[in-house]
């Protein structure tokens, strides 16, 4: 006999076609970055937090005036925020 597992908090195939919000910490290095651009690429929506200690905007400049699916938070994650994010199907931790 199989036994049926169902995870709740994975992304339903409807999301999956509407593509996942992401939160992307450290998304304005080199790596985050373009990490960020693989994503929106794919459809998703991509929130990148960042406080340009060590990355540079010209590393988002591209995809935030090339795509309504992005978008840059200023913050120091090290910091409690002051605001609430959205509720996001998946983060990338590159800070």
């Amino acid at each position: 006999m199989q036994s049926h597992v169902t995870d709740s908090s994975a992304p339903t195939r409807t999301a999956l076609r509407e593509g996942l919000r992401i939160v992307v910490t450290g998304g304005a290095g080199f790596l985050g970055s373009h990490l960020c651009e693989r994503l929106v690429g794919q459809g998703h929506r991509v929130i990148c937090v960042d406080n340009f200690d060590t990355g540079r905007r010209e590393n988002v400049r591209v995809l935030l005036s090339a795509s309504d699916r992005f978008s840059v938070v200023e913050h120091d994650i090290v910091e409690p925020f002051e605001f609430k994010l959205p509720s996001f199907d998946q983060i990338y931790n590159l800070a």
